[in-house]
């Protein structure tokens, strides 16, 4: 975060960790409850602090990304990734339509069943027809991030097979 502030970072995006040696939920959300309002003081007024559910973590799901969100200051917004709501059995438009005032940037990629294994476009089970139209019909201005990094190794080949991918849904 320091970093961020020294850059002139517009955002930065965390997760909210997972519970503990034994530690419980309601004792670990209250500490996340409080942690995120010194957070925010740390960052400068420009910076947004972005938050992303995470399958297995505290936060995991929308309603607890709601949740949050109405116990926190507005300043805290969504880093929603699709692959996650995918693994929890979710349905993607209706989180994004949900969370849609909150939304900073979308993680996209492909998940096959409920495996939280990152894929390329197509070679998983998200219907991304639905999901591209619920971000037109809502004319979504955020951002879209394609979240391929298991495939560093490739990034070019990933790139490209996500480019053209992506340019099916005239997005």
């Amino acid at each position: 975060m320091e970093l961020g502030n020294n850059i002139g970072c517009p955002n930065i995006t965390i997760t909210s960790g997972i519970l503990e040696n034994g530690q419980d939920r309601k004792s670990a959300w209250n500490i996340l409850e409080d942690s995120i309002p010194r957070i925010l003081d740390f960052l400068k007024p420009s910076m947004q602090l972005l938050l992303e559910q995470e399958p297995e973590m505290l936060v995991a799901s929308t309603e607890d990304l709601l949740l949050l969100i109405e116990h926190t200051n507005q300043r805290l917004k969504i880093n929603l990734d699709i692959g996650h709501l995918q693994v929890n059995q979710e349905n993607i438009s209706q989180s994004i339509l949900l969370l849609k005032n909150e939304l900073i940037n979308i993680h996209w990629e492909d998940i096959k069943g409920t495996i939280h294994q990152h894929l390329l476009p197509g070679q998983g089970d998200i219907e991304f027809t639905p999901f591209f139209s619920t971000l037109k019909n809502m004319a979504y201005s955020g951002y879209l991030t394609a979240d391929l990094y298991p495939f560093s190794h490739m990034a070019k080949d990933a790139a490209t097979i996500t480019k053209k991918f992506l340019s099916k849904f005239d997005f």
